[in-house]
């Protein structure tokens, strides 16, 4: 990442991909899903703005329910997240490495699940007990994806996975909550900060890849997948391409405004750093039973809120 500059206005590095990356066939393909998925979206509510009294007796007769922004994430991302468009979101090699489709398209329920994760839990502010709740979510969306539903209720060995992962979200959680309480019992250099133009819109955007990228440990995956599957995986995860999914979902969510062409086009100079395990090659996953944890090379994010931020991940 030497030769990326510095942001003169945030003082982060650049990850805007150079204009000719931005008029590859890959990204138009990826841009051009991204709206297609946003629009009908956009269309419906531009309509409801134009009729007050439907808006109100829609509003009436459908209270908010937690379920509507579960049913819209799958809208949205459902339509967004296909095989072609996961595929076309990371380099060339990268696919040629990754060898046949059967090999590796189960991973790719894994990443919608990750996607939505990050999505829903970036769409407000979250206590730790709120990103508990849709952790339990997102451990539910994991075991659809292999065919191994959670029970209703949940088994007494599915209850120890999900409350294992809990303990994983409370140490994820742990070094932020710690940041934040240094800030608050010593905040004297803060004005000065916030007058200097260190602190800004962009502060703390990269709060959630972090919390992300710690909370997807060996035992958390194993957690997330039961102890025979991912034993049976030999311990892979799609560890990298997770972390990516969710820190695009959260992106996706920040975004406040019509700009998604520009967020867009932000992300695809991340998404395409996606899949670069350390060594160079490609690996499906990141947990080895006998080798341990393995690390990404690198994953740099775009991250969206009304403005628009460069996130890194080197792990």
């Amino acid at each position: 990442m030497a030769d990326e500059k510095p942001n003169p206005n945030t003082g982060a590095e650049d990850t805007t991909p150079p204009p000719d990356e931005l008029q590859s066939p890959d990204f138009q393909f990826v841009l051009k899903a991204l709206l297609d998925a946003y629009q009908p979206v956009l269309e419906q509510d531009l309509k409801r703005t134009r009729n007050p009294d439907e808006l109100r007796k829609e509003a009436a007769a459908h209270p908010p329910r937690c379920e509507d922004e579960i049913e819209l994430a799958n809208r949205i991302l459902g339509k967004f997240f296909t095989e072609e468009t996961a595929l076309r979101a990371i380099p060339a090699e990268a696919r040629q490495a990754l060898g046949s489709p059967e090999q590796w398209r189960w991973c790719l329920r894994h990443l919608r699940c990750c996607l939505i994760f990050g999505w829903l839990v970036c769409r407000a502010p979250r206590t730790f007990r709120a990103y508990s709740y849709y952790l339990y979510l997102y451990w539910r969306c994991i075991r659809e994806g292999i065919d191994k539903p959670v029970g209703n209720p949940p088994t007494e060995a599915e209850r120890k996975d999900f409350a294992t992962l809990v303990e994983e979200l409370a140490s994820a959680f742990k070094p932020y909550l710690t940041d934040q309480l240094a800030s608050v019992e010593f905040p004297a250099a803060i004005p000065g900060e916030v007058i200097s133009g260190r602190i800004d819109c962009h502060e703390g955007l990269e709060e959630a890849c972090a919390i992300f990228e710690r909370l997807l440990t060996a035992r958390a995956a194993e957690a997330l997948l039961g102890k025979e599957t991912f034993a049976a995986r030999h311990g892979y995860f799609c560890r990298c391409w997770c972390i990516c999914a969710m820190c695009l979902g959260c992106c996706l969510a920040r975004a406040r405004t019509a700009r998604l062409n520009l967020m867009a086009a932000r992300l695809a100079g991340g998404t395409r750093r996606w899949s670069r395990p350390a060594g160079g090659h490609m690996d499906h996953g990141v947990y080895d039973t006998e080798q341990g944890e393995r690390t990404c090379a690198e994953a740099s994010i775009t991250a969206a809120s009304h403005t628009y931020s460069s996130l890194s991940l080197t792990t």
